[in-house]
């Protein structure tokens, strides 16, 4: 069922989500008051979007150009209804696109930031996976790996460019050692 919220914290923001989806949760707003926007940077970029709600946080920090891919088109659907509801079409912009498709000639080193709130769970024999699709592809790597998204933002990040993400402590000494490569 679709319903319209208020971000947490944020009156003057809502948000579209349905209750059949995987909603936003703490980390993605956490991750959005986490990021640093310099004065310099022009273009930000957050991969996985979702229903949007990290675009929408960011808009109340800046009014640079931001840009929201997605790969569920009706994840990406809501996205685009809350970014018409708040009337942020001049600023954020929602792409419907799976992240290793928008790798492309045109979005090589555009952006001085990129966000990523990333599936948490690898994929194995041990997994639960819920029986939602939609959460499944929110939850876990069955769509893209952490591997294939630090590749994707290393050819999307402007030099000198900022990179966050959000991630469990479990696996930290793996997201370290992806940085390296």
């Amino acid at each position: 069922m679709e319903v319209l919220n208020d971000i947490l914290g944020y009156p003057n923001r809502k948000i579209y989500q349905n209750t059949d989806f995987f909603s936003f949760s703490l980390d993605s707003v956490m991750l959005a008051n986490f990021v640093s926007i310099r004065l310099r940077d022009k273009t930000i970029l957050d991969l996985g979007t979702g229903n949007g709600v990290i675009p929408l946080i960011l808009s109340l920090r800046t009014n640079k150009k931001i840009v929201g891919v997605e790969i569920q088109d009706n994840l990406a659907q809501l996205a685009k209804k809350s970014v018409l509801y708040n009337h942020l079409e001049s600023q954020i912009s929602i792409v419907c696109s799976d992240m290793k498709d928008f790798v492309s000639s045109e979005h090589i080193e555009s952006f001085d930031v990129i966000t990523c709130n990333p599936p948490y769970f690898k994929v194995n024999d041990k997994n639960y996976f819920n029986q939602s699709i939609e959460k499944k592809i929110a939850r876990h790597e069955v769509k893209i790996t952490l591997e294939e998204i630090l590749s994707i933002s290393s050819k999307l990040l402007k030099n000198n460019g900022t990179f966050a993400l959000v991630h469990r402590t479990d696996r930290l000494l793996e997201i370290f050692d992806l940085f390296r490569k």
